[in-house]
């Protein structure tokens, strides 16, 4: 798989995410050393996936997602049938995966004890981006 190979980076002193090329990360020249600041130690570094989401949103490690489960309508339901879940970096099978933080029920949204999809096939054209961990803890 081809994909770019690229970083967004969270400053959690200034709450800023910056997008960083691997060029400008190369020798901590140019745009990572001015605008993120290579060597604050207290920078978290998400890598990018090389995926988009349903609005062309580029996926990032850390990203949370939804999912829609009745993509199709076949089932009543009176709520948006639907779960969430978290891009992580899985080191035994060196790979981004998905792990589930929680679900839309009836009585509205439900966090789950999280739970890792070691197989990970779960993303797709129609899911959505709609935080991440830094800027939208709460989600967790």
């Amino acid at each position: 798989m081809k994909r770019e190979i690229k970083f967004r980076v969270w400053n959690p002193q200034e709450k800023t995410m910056t997008i960083v090329g691997l060029g400008s990360y190369m020798g901590f020249h140019g745009i990572a050393y001015d605008k993120v600041g290579c060597n604050n130690n207290d920078n978290v570094w998400d890598e990018y996936t090389g995926l988009k989401d349903k609005n062309g949103v580029e996926i990032y490690e850390g990203d949370i997602y939804k999912r829609i489960l009745d993509k199709k309508c076949k089932y009543k339901k009176d709520y948006e049938w639907a779960d969430y879940w978290l891009i992580e970096w899985y080191k035994y099978y060196a790979c981004f995966t998905t792990t589930m933080i929680g679900e839309n029920t009836k009585d509205g949204f439900v966090k789950r004890n999280r739970s890792i999809n070691e197989y990970s096939k779960r993303f797709n054209e129609m899911d959505e981006v709609i935080g991440n961990i830094h800027e939208n803890p709460e989600l967790l």
